[in-house]
């Protein structure tokens, strides 16, 4: 679809006057409200007012893909496989709050599928904050291994925040690259954490925020400027709109999160489908990484 010329309203020009952030990347949003793609010159003439290091951030989407794949959750698979075709995806693959005591044929149906069009497959380990003991998470990972071999690492949820527990995660991150040398560990807190779970590591992405209220307070610690933005992630759900969801984006970008997902789902599940919003998160996240492509 061609763009049509647009002239910003001034609470729109105020929403996309970035700090630190290229005016690339805020036309590219702002333009992606109407679905439009910005030309290649457009593109090559914004970033020539850029020298923001957030501009050149990747981003990837971080998704909690929790629906069955089989009639509607299945639909919603196929949409995260149309737009791997644009933007880096993270889905989360969880059959059974885990691997389950048996192979799923829809999911391993799907997954060889769902690994082919560019996504990066995990598979879902509730940990219990450490509780769990650490044989019974292994046996997992190779239960995993031998239904799904597909998947291209794991995500460990409940992680403690503390360093008390950092071996914990760092025996179950040694196990899985044993497995595994270019598997992708990604664990989450869903809060602040040690940053021992980056610098021993014990993964090599973590979730600092996951909520449905108080993103717009959210720092990250002090010490996640030693390490690039591809190690950290947010999740912010029950985000109510389209222009609410680019403000979060926004905001991620300029925090140094490499990883985002927001969605306006909410409830017991707000993993259960895929946001009303989710064509313009995509475009909006696309356009952002060739800005950053364009200024390397």
């Amino acid at each position: 679809m061609n763009c049509q010329r647009k002239v910003w309203d001034d609470k729109l020009a105020s929403l996309y006057n970035w700090r630190g952030v290229s005016g690339l990347a805020a036309a590219c949003l702002s333009l992606s409200i109407t679905g439009c793609r910005m030309s290649a010159a457009a593109t090559s003439q914004a970033l020539l007012t850029s020298n923001s290091p957030a501009a050149t951030t990747t981003v990837h989407l971080w998704v909690a893909a929790y629906y069955y794949p089989n009639g509607p959750g299945l639909d919603e698979w196929n949409r995260l496989i149309e737009a791997a075709k644009h933007v880096p995806i993270v889905a989360i693959v969880n059959p059974a709050s885990g691997p389950g005591d048996h192979q799923d044929l829809y999911f391993a149906a799907l997954l060889p599928r769902a690994r082919k069009s560019g996504l990066t497959l995990v598979g879902y380990i509730g940990t219990e904050y450490a509780r769990k003991s650490i044989a019974q998470a292994e046996q997992e990972v190779d239960t995993y291994l031998k239904f799904y071999p597909d998947l291209q690492g794991f995500h460990f949820d409940e992680q403690s925040s503390d360093a008390a527990n950092v071996d914990y995660y760092q025996t179950l991150y040694k196990y899985v690259r044993s497995k595994n040398a270019n598997a992708v560990v990604i664990n989450n807190p869903g809060t602040m954490c040690s940053s021992e779970y980056i610098s021993r590591p014990a993964a090599d992405v973590v979730c600092l925020f996951e909520g449905n209220r108080g993103f717009e307070a959210f720092q990250p610690p002090s010490w996640t400027s030693q390490w690039p933005s591809s190690r950290f992630c947010i999740v912010a759900y029950q985000v109510p709109d389209e222009s609410h969801m680019l403000k979060y984006l926004k905001e991620a970008v300029q925090k140094r999160i490499g990883y985002i997902y927001i969605t306006d789902a909410g409830g017991s599940n707000p993993y259960r489908r895929l946001p009303s919003y989710w064509g313009e998160e995509v475009n909006a996240i696309e356009q952002l990484n060739k800005a950053a492509s364009s200024d390397k």
